[in-house]
């Protein structure tokens, strides 16, 4: 870890230990150990917020991070996803 950066989501207070990256055009979100200087162009998240991001319909996650534990489940695919009956 480098330095003491804080998560950005909201309200949490944790320290950073994840750099989230977009890119748009491949619809490809990556999560990566926490970069050594900060970048205006990424995004800084904390263990829990990084393993339990989410990306949208149609797009790819991948968490190429070195230093963190699987998930204890699997995340769903987009076929379960789109087998949960919606609440109207």
């Amino acid at each position: 870890m480098y330095g003491s950066r804080q998560c950005v989501r909201p309200g949490c207070a944790e320290i950073a230990e994840a750099t989230l990256t977009y890119h748009y055009a491949s619809r490809t979100a990556w999560l990566d150990d926490l970069e050594a200087d900060p970048d205006p162009s990424t995004y800084e998240l904390c263990t829990q917020h990084a393993d339990r991001f989410t990306v949208p319909l149609g797009w790819n996650r991948e968490d190429r991070r070195t230093s963190h534990a699987p998930l204890p489940y699997p995340l769903p695919t987009v076929e379960e996803l789109l087998d949960i009956p919606l609440a109207v």
